[in-house]
C-alpha cells in the first residue's frame, strides 16, 4: 500500500514508466500483524496501470445544501454530497486536500473539494463538499444554473478539472491537472417555494392602486435562508396585474420550515384597480420573481436569484366590501367635486380589518418567462 508523501510522483494517466529518485511510507503484512516502514528511499524504473482520471466520469449522490463556509476570507454556499469514483487500477492512494474546479458550461461556478481521499481498487464512495463560489455571480450562465438547480428536476451537465490548486503537495500538482470529469447534478425538485399570497385592499386604491401584500416562503434546504429583497410581477393568463420591489431586514425562513414575509405597502396595480378586481375569483397568481438571499446566519449572498412559480393560492382581504362596492364607489367617485373626492381619499386610506374573499375557480396559465421590470410610476385606474 502506498501512502502520499510530498517528494512522491504519482501518476493519473495511463499505465507509464518512469525512472525516479523517490520516497515512500510502507506496510509490512507478516504473520505477526503490520509493520509499518518510513522513509524508503527508491530509484527504480516503475510500470504502473494508471488511475485513467477514474473513466473520466463521477457520480454525484445525496446532496444537501447545510449552508456558508469561508476559505480565506472569501465565502461560498457549502453543499454536502457523495462521489462516487471508479479506479481501474490496483493502486490505492491516501492523500488530503483535494479541491477540484467545477464548471457549468465554460464558467467556473465553484470547486470540489475533498478533505480526506482513501482511493482503493474499484469503486469509491467518497465524501465530498462542493463549495458554489463563481468568479462572477452576476454572469447569465451562473443565474441560469442557479434557477435550474432551485426550480427543476433536471439533470445539470457539469465538468470537474485539476489546475495548480488541486493540491497542496507540489508532487501531485501535475498529476492531479491531469483529472477531467464529467458528470451532472440533479436538480432539488422541490415542493412550491412561494406557498400563499394574501392580498389587502383597502378604500384608498380607488384614488392610488396601491394595495398591501404579504406572502408564505417555504425553505427546502438544510439551513436557514435570509430574504433581503424581492421584486415581483404577478400575473394571470400572462396579463401583469401588479408589481413591488420591497426590502426586508428581518424575513429568515429556518432550514425545512416557511415563514410570513410581513404585510408591506406600495404594491401597484398595474391595470388600474377595476381590471385587477375581475381577476379575484381565480385565486390564482404567476409570479416572476428576481431575489435577493443570504445562505445561513452571515453567509453567501445570492444577489440576484430569479424564481418562477406559476398557480400560486391568493386571497383577497377587502376590508368588510365586495369587489362590487369598490366598482360602485370607483363609479360614484368620478362624477364629485374635489372636495369630496379629499374626504373620501380621507377616509378610504385607513388599512381596516377584514372579511377575507377566497374564490377556487381555474388556475392563471403562464404565458411568458420574461422578468418583472422595475416599476416607477403609479399607473391610471381604469
Amino acid at each position: 500500500m502506498w501512502r502520499h508523501r510530498r517528494s512522491r510522483n504519482f501518476l493519473f494517466e495511463g499505465a507509464a514508466s518512469a525512472l525516479e529518485q523517490r520516497f515512500a511510507d510502507v506496510v509490512a503484512r507478516t504473520a505477526i500483524g503490520e509493520i509499518p516502514i518510513s522513509n524508503v528511499p527508491l530509484n527504480v524504473t516503475s510500470s504502473l496501470k494508471g488511475i485513467n482520471s477514474f473513466g473520466n466520469t463521477a457520480r454525484l449522490e445525496d446532496l444537501r445544501i447545510i449552508g456558508s463556509g469561508t476559505v480565506a476570507g472569501n465565502q461560498y454556499i457549502n453543499v454536502d454530497l457523495t462521489a462516487v469514483l471508479h479506479n481501474p487500477s490496483n493502486i490505492s492512494l491516501q492523500t488530503n486536500d483535494i479541491s477540484l474546479a467545477v464548471f457549468y458550461g465554460d464558467v467556473k461556478i465553484g470547486r470540489a473539494a475533498i478533505n480526506i481521499l482513501n482511493l482503493v481498487p474499484g469503486m469509491n464512495t467518497i465524501p465530498t463538499e462542493f463549495h458554489f463560489q463563481p468568479d462572477h455571480v452576476n454572469d447569465t450562465a451562473v443565474q441560469r444554473f442557479l434557477s435550474e438547480f432551485t426550480q427543476s428536476s433536471d439533470a445539470l451537465a457539469l465538468s470537474i478539472k485539476g489546475d495548480p490548486s488541486s493540491t497542496p503537495y507540489a508532487s501531485l500538482v501535475a498529476a492531479l491537472e491531469t483529472i477531467s470529469l464529467t458528470t451532472s447534478l440533479t436538480g432539488l425538485n422541490v415542493p412550491p417555494i412561494i406557498t400563499q399570497i394574501n392580498v389587502y385592499i383597502p378604500f384608498s386604491v380607488i384614488f392610488d392602486n396601491l394595495v398591501f401584500v404579504d406572502f408564505d416562503i417555504s425553505n427546502p434546504l438544510d439551513t436557514e435562508i435570509h430574504v433581503m429583497f424581492v421584486q415581483a410581477d404577478a400575473r394571470v393568463n400572462g396579463e401583469t396585474y401588479a408589481h413591488f420591489g420591497q426590502r426586508f431586514s428581518n424575513f429568515a425562513i429556518p432550514a425545512k420550515g416557511t415563514a410570513n414575509s410581513g404585510k408591506f405597502g406600495n404594491v401597484v396595480l398595474t391595470n388600474g384597480t377595476l381590471r385587477a378586481l375581475a381577476i379575484i375569483p381565480s385565486a390564482r397568481l404567476d409570479v416572476f420573481c428576481a431575489t435577493t438571499i443570504m445562505i445561513g446566519d452571515d453567509g453567501y449572498t445570492i444577489p440576484w436569484l430569479r424564481l418562477t412559480q406559476p398557480n400560486v393560492l391568493t386571497t383577497y382581504d377587502l376590508a368588510g366590501l365586495s369587489p362590487d362596492d369598490l366598482k360602485r364607489a370607483f363609479t360614484n367617485l368620478m362624477g364629485k367635486s374635489p372636495a369630496a373626492v379629499d374626504v373620501a381619499r380621507h377616509i378610504g386610506s385607513r388599512d381596516g380589518s377584514v372579511s377575507s374573499v377566497q374564490a377556487t375557480n381555474a388556475r392563471g396559465r403562464v404565458a411568458s418567462d420574461r422578468l418583472p421590470m422595475r416599476q416607477t410610476s403609479v399607473v391610471r385606474a381604469d
